[in-house]
């Protein structure tokens, strides 16, 4: 049974949000939800106006479309709190509904999502304290479950090869190494031909620790990369606790092998959570091409997201940072 004040996710609208009434007069559409962003959704009334506004989406709904998050802040031991004050943290903290990090604020955890200079004492845990920004280094700390990468290669042929910057987004700066050579903070990486792209979202301090997959689909599969800011898109092939129509795209046990080889990344590179990004090929096998502590995301990701953060707030954090990367 549902109650006000529960926070739920719409599957058919696909938007996070809280029960702010429920009408015993209808038989149906009883549960009144109130969406804490709603941007992209396709909710009857209200208008979005950012975060900063009060003005919110809301509409009518029936039980069976909302599943419910099982967690109401004010019964939690644990305070947590986000840094960073760019668009995208402050709608993680919109929908996660988390509270900004500030000085003493006697904050058990803190979230940080991508690199930031903000200094946070040591005796705060912190998650993603120190990231590996450096795409080189990653590959050379991932060893085997990255492709071959290094500044200098022997029996050199360009057509086996692409060239990379240590530090991307997007994909700039990623090319083939035929007709080209390598720029300072450049390195040169064998070329794996994937045939399918897979984004793998990661969180050790879940019992499942892969709760969702998404698969990148571009219409050019000859180029490099195949991100959003290069014409791509995401499809989820798996979610847990959400039914996905595209859940038949991915095995079992392709799935199995990508959450061990994300786990394994993570404890490598000394990572809380991460977005990691693995491409597959024609024979099945499977290379991490990179890392990521800042992913995009939108409403169907964000309930994912809402799920493991508001989980901080009852880890028991003793046991979890003794055993987080043995």
């Amino acid at each position: 049974m549902l109650r006000i004040g529960d926070r739920v996710y719409h599957k058919e609208a696909r938007g996070n949000g809280i029960i702010t009434d429920i009408d015993e007069t209808k038989t149906k559409d009883k549960y009144v939800v109130e969406f804490l962003w709603g941007k992209y959704c396709d909710i009857k009334h209200g208008e979005f106006r950012g975060f900063k506004h009060p003005e919110r989406k809301w509409q009518y709904c029936r039980e069976s479309a909302l599943i419910a998050l099982d967690w109401h802040p004010w019964e939690d031991p644990n305070k947590v709190t986000f840094l960073g004050k760019r668009s995208l943290d402050r709608l993680m903290r919109a929908v996660c509904e988390i509270k900004p990090r500030k000085r003493r604020d006697g904050s058990d955890v803190v979230i940080t999502y991508g690199q930031y200079k903000h200094k946070v004492p040591s005796n705060v845990f912190v998650l993603n304290r120190t990231l590996v920004s450096n795409k080189y280094v990653q590959c050379q700390i991932l060893g085997d479950l990255a492709p071959e990468s290094g500044h200098v290669v022997t029996d050199f042929d360009r057509n086996n090869w692409i060239i990379k910057p240590f530090y991307s987004m997007g994909g700039k700066g990623i090319r083939p190494a035929v007709g080209t050579a390598t720029r300072p903070h450049e390195y040169y990486q064998r070329k794996f031909n994937k045939v399918r792209e897979f984004r793998v979202h990661c969180f050790l301090w879940m019992d499942n620790k892969v709760p969702l997959i998404q698969e990148k689909f571009i219409e050019n599969t000859n180029q490099l990369c195949w991100n959003k800011k290069q014409g791509g898109d995401f499809k989820f092939v798996y979610q847990e606790l959400n039914e996905v129509p595209d859940a038949n795209l991915l095995t079992e046990e392709n799935r199995l092998i990508m959450e061990d080889m994300s786990i394994k990344a993570l404890k490598l590179l000394k990572y809380d959570f991460g977005g990691v990004d693995i491409g597959m090929n024609t024979e099945g096998n499977f290379k991490i091409f990179e890392v990521n502590s800042r992913m995009g995301v939108r409403e169907q990701s964000l309930f994912t997201y809402k799920r493991v953060f508001n989980a901080l707030r009852t880890l028991n954090l003793d046991s979890y940072k003794a055993r987080r990367w043995m």
